[in-house]
């Protein structure tokens, strides 16, 4: 018997299954649709001069590792969210963290690219806009994510020593006799073979 608990986290449940995954669909769509276009252009896109010519494989790839690494680790914390495991929450959390990163680092690269003036300044306020807003939304949703790991993990804990402490008194029950029919102690009983 597994014991299983409503998160609730701010006033309301944490994983809000309808709007994650409409917003999952519409990131995917956005990267799918960009895909063929990536490898088109050949890295020959209007805001950058010359920098990245004959890349397009490269940003092919970078992209469908995005692509693939999202719907992996969302498939991996529906099913920990529906099974209440929390080590399948962790691959998001990771993954979280490592898109940080990068959109930090493309940030900080279409600065560097701008200031060597390989990248026009215009294309640039859009690209460093593009990546950082969604780096600070994901720095409050790895948050919230690390919150629900932290939940996660207390109710299994919970869950577990519940499941100890029932199995310790059906045991201790056996062992005292108290699930035993009664009519079968009784003297005054008499089976018939």
């Amino acid at each position: 018997m597994q014991v299983k608990h409503k998160i609730e986290i701010g006033g309301g449940d944490l994983i809000h299954s309808q709007r994650r995954r409409s917003l999952t669909i519409f990131t995917n769509s956005a990267l799918l649709y960009n895909v063929p276009d990536v490898l088109r252009v050949e890295g020959r896109y209007f805001y950058f001069d010359d920098t990245f010519d004959n890349c397009g494989v490269y940003f092919f790839f970078v992209e469908i590792l995005v692509l693939v690494s999202c719907i992996v680790t969302i498939f991996l914390i529906y099913i920990g969210h529906r099974r209440m495991q929390a080590s399948l929450v962790l691959p998001h959390i990771v993954w979280q963290i490592m898109f940080i990163m990068f959109a930090i680092g493309l940030s900080a690269m279409f600065l560097r690219l701008t200031l060597t003036k390989r990248m026009l300044v215009p294309s640039s306020i859009v690209m460093i806009t593009l990546f950082s807003i969604p780096a600070v939304l994901e720095i409050w949703w790895v948050f919230e994510m690390i919150r629900y790991y932290k939940q996660l993990r207390t109710n299994e804990v919970i869950n577990r020593r519940l499941r100890r402490r029932s199995q310790e008194e059906l045991r201790s029950a056996f062992a005292n006799g108290l699930l035993q029919f009664q009519k079968f102690n009784d003297p005054l009983f008499v089976t018939s073979l």
